[in-house]
């Protein structure tokens, strides 16, 4: 006789199941903060106990830590830099941003947001940002005090996410978007290639 399987433990036909979770988690972590999104209230939305939830996951951090994913657009990005010479670097960066910025939905966008509302949150997106975004950059472009610049880059690009999408303070502004990208193109080539 076989072995039965503990409450909230998957059957081996829905190893989809964590990957539905993640996609519910994200818009909700994205919507309603980190807070207020709950494990019973992802497992509602997926159409599963929570105890499957917790069963994939374990707890709410490491569920919002499984929504962090390097976007697609990023990796790309990253991979362009090593073929594209340094004058470059400023104009490819700024086209990622842009591409990234130009879907609400975005995952990144999502968790910029919800780790706006909880200091747990922000502590695991910036891990996150660090380690996943800015280590994989680092080994894709040769400069001198890497770990300075890329911090200044990554102030710069989430600074200008932050209040574009978040706070939405572009949104009556008469200067076009090619001049926003020309100004942040500047500032970020600056930012890898001045001399110090």
């Amino acid at each position: 006789m076989g072995k039965s399987r503990g409450a909230g433990r998957p059957p081996a036909s829905s190893s989809d199941k964590a990957g539905a979770i993640v996609a519910i988690a994200s818009q909700l972590f994205a919507s309603k903060g980190y807070e207020k999104t709950t494990i019973r209230l992802v497992a509602e939305r997926a159409g599963v106990d929570p105890k499957l939830v917790m069963h994939y996951f374990e707890s709410k951090q490491k569920l919002f830590i499984a929504s962090l994913k390097v976007p697609v657009e990023a990796e790309a990005a990253i991979a362009l830099t090593k073929t594209l010479p340094k004058s470059n670097w400023g104009t490819a960066i700024v086209d990622l941003v842009w591409e990234i910025q130009s879907k609400d939905d975005h995952p990144l966008i999502s968790m910029i947001r919800a780790s706006t509302s909880d200091p747990e949150a922000a502590k695991m997106m910036k891990e996150f940002y660090l380690k996943a975004l800015m280590e994989n950059l680092a080994q894709s472009i040769d400069i001198d005090n890497k770990e300075l610049r890329l911090k200044m880059v990554s102030s710069l690009v989430s600074g200008y996410t932050f209040t574009n999408k978040v706070l939405d303070l572009f949104a009556d502004s008469k200067s076009s978007i090619k001049s926003q990208k020309i100004i942040i193109a500047k500032a970020i080539q600056e930012i890898l290639t001045a001399k110090i």
